[in-house]
């Protein structure tokens, strides 16, 4: 499988990030929806398939560098929104990431946000939302704070809720159903998490892990990445990016 996660950043981060790494904290992933409530619906595309389908790859990503996760559902079953938010409890110093895909009225409304509820949710969720945006080539509708209801009194260290992409859009629905874009979803949420608490000292992809910063500076070609063994590949790279 081609990845892209990440090594140690090169921006600021916070002291709590310099004396751990991730896999000190258990992630709590949140696949929005589920069950009775479908979330938004489109020709083909329901949103509570779409971020169970990504959750699940974060799952797997985070288990490859050996970080503790839990997921608020594991199927197609409906869970209220105080029991996701509430499960943060049972874990102190957990980190939470719910993922939604976006609709509109608009059928021209297109990109990424991530929402966030307090200071540590908006440091968390700037990391995430840059490395989505690296990792997808998605128009970047920003970082934005929202008393919803998964977030606010969230006992979480951090919480954050990401907006993959607009299924109302018929050509970024396509984008939103393609795996490897879920992929590079998932792909992104890990670099941002890196980003912010440091890089995994142990599992199986831990020294092969880098940031977006580190990408972005470094440009290495395709031969030279290769000959190292580590294949680094965007969405956008790809057939993600749209033709004008």
């Amino acid at each position: 499988m081609k990845i892209l996660v990440c090594a140690w950043p090169i921006v600021v981060i916070s002291l709590i990030g310099l004396l751990a790494s991730l896999e000190a904290y258990t992630v709590i992933i949140d696949p929005g929806h589920g069950g009775s409530d479908p979330g938004a619906v489109r020709p083909g595309a329901y949103e509570k398939q779409l971020t169970l389908s990504t959750s699940v790859m974060l799952a797997a990503e985070l288990r490859r560098l050996g970080v503790p996760y839990v997921m608020t559902r594991y199927s197609d079953e409906t869970c209220s929104l105080i029991s996701r938010r509430d499960l943060a409890a049972r874990y102190p110093g957990s980190v939470f990431v719910s993922i939604h895909y976006n609709a509109a009225q608009s059928t021209a409304a297109s990109g990424i946000e991530t929402f966030y509820h307090g200071t540590s949710g908006r440091a968390l969720g700037a990391q995430v939302q840059r490395a989505l945006i690296y990792m997808t080539g998605a128009p970047n509708r920003g970082l934005k704070k929202r008393g919803f209801k998964v977030l606010a009194k969230n006992p979480a260290r951090a919480a954050i809720l990401v907006e993959g992409g607009f299924i109302s859009n018929a050509w970024e629905r396509r984008r939103c159903q393609d795996p490897r874009y879920q992929l590079a979803v998932a792909q992104g949420i890990v670099m941002g998490l890196v980003d912010t608490f440091g890089r995994p000292k142990r599992g199986g992809g831990a020294q092969q892990l880098q940031t977006v910063h580190q990408v972005a500076a470094a440009r290495p070609t395709r031969s030279s990445r290769a000959r190292r063994g580590v294949v680094v590949t965007t969405f956008s790279a790809t057939l993600g990016r749209r033709r004008r």
